[in-house]
């Protein structure tokens, strides 16, 4: 599961409190922006070290005490690695693929340049842009021919039929729909078969602001939380 985008306080408090300055915050030392680096692991590779660039902009290499394999074991070897150069680390995991695959992120203004992974540097991704993306969900059943994104119908490639076609072929045709509409950001759709109701729960991960609609029903925002992308 992704965990919700954190804004990371970087090293002064306020008077009389235990909240951190954050970043972009005006009355921040040095008003720097946090960003996230992220990079591809698969779950068997072996993780060595990585190399930072603090704010200064300082190159540092480190070698792990031990090499670390898995989600789990890569976090915590990157957060004790990070700890002398960095306070409120965030440090986490994310499943590309599962059983295969990972994405390793770091967020704050230290720099988390690569990762050394089977005696390799492997170079990390970084992004410095937050968007707000939301979850648009609608049930539907019956037949439905297609999808209207933002004010554009957008055809299905057939029909979509409640009771004849399956969970797994209703994602595919309102994904590649949804498609069409070239979305900033993306869009991602989830559809689960409702036994109880008799119809297709469906959800749309995508920016906020965008508006969906399935035959007479409207997608419903919800469940917005800060990304970057």
């Amino acid at each position: 599961m992704d965990l919700p985008i954190l804004e990371r306080g970087i090293s002064r408090p306020y008077p009389g409190t235990n909240q951190p300055v954050l970043s972009g915050d005006t009355e921040c030392c040095d008003d720097a922006t946090t960003c996230m680096d992220a990079v591809t692991i698969t779950d068997i590779a072996v993780v060595q070290g990585i190399v930072l660039t603090l704010v200064n902009g300082t190159s540092v290499p480190i070698t792990f005490p031990a090499t670390a394999t898995g989600r789990v074991a890569v976090v915590a070897a990157v957060q004790a690695a990070m700890l002398p150069y960095e306070s409120g680390i965030i440090v986490y995991s994310t499943i590309v693929v599962a059983g295969t695959s990972y994405s390793l992120r770091h967020e704050g203004q230290t720099v988390l340049a690569s990762v050394t992974i089977g005696g390799a540097a492997s170079a990390t991704a970084r992004t410095c842009t937050i968007k707000l993306r939301c979850s648009y969900a609608a049930s539907i059943n019956g037949s439905t021919t297609a999808i209207v994104v933002n004010g554009t119908s957008r055809a299905f490639s057939a029909a979509l039929v409640y009771g004849t076609d399956t969970a797994a072929q209703a994602v595919t045709k309102i994904q590649t729909a949804v498609n069409l509409a070239s979305l900033p950001g993306g869009a991602v759709v989830t559809v689960i078969d409702n036994t109880t109701t008799l119809k297709f729960d469906v959800k749309i991960s995508s920016r906020q602001g965008n508006t969906f609609s399935i035959g007479v029903v409207n997608f419903q925002e919800s469940a917005c939380i800060r990304v970057f992308e």
